[in-house]
């Protein structure tokens, strides 16, 4: 299953899972989930106690032009500091 993070917490636990693209969900989700819509927010599973979905990197290379490319490099990038905000978060909790 493709995923940016596997992290685990003490226990062994899936901490944080983060599948991306359209082949990171329905599946491991169990829902359908326009990633479009849901990128760089929480998502509501038993997965992992953080679960977020982004686009897979490789569709940033396949976006037409220069601007689109770096557009969706900066989205993708904003995706992986709200993952990271949200791990130092829990971490603090």
């Amino acid at each position: 299953m493709p995923s940016l993070a596997g992290c685990r917490n003490t226990a062994g636990q899936a901490a944080c899972h983060c599948p991306v693209g359209s082949y990171g969900r329905p599946g491991p989700l169990g829902q359908q989930i326009p990633v479009t819509q849901q990128r760089g927010k929480p998502i509501d599973s038993g997965l992992a106690e953080l679960v977020f979905a982004t686009v897979h990197p490789s569709s940033i290379l396949r976006a037409p032009d220069d601007e689109s490319r770096h557009l969706e490099m900066q989205r993708f990038t904003d995706d992986l500091k709200a993952v990271a905000a949200a791990l130092r978060r829990r971490k603090a909790a």
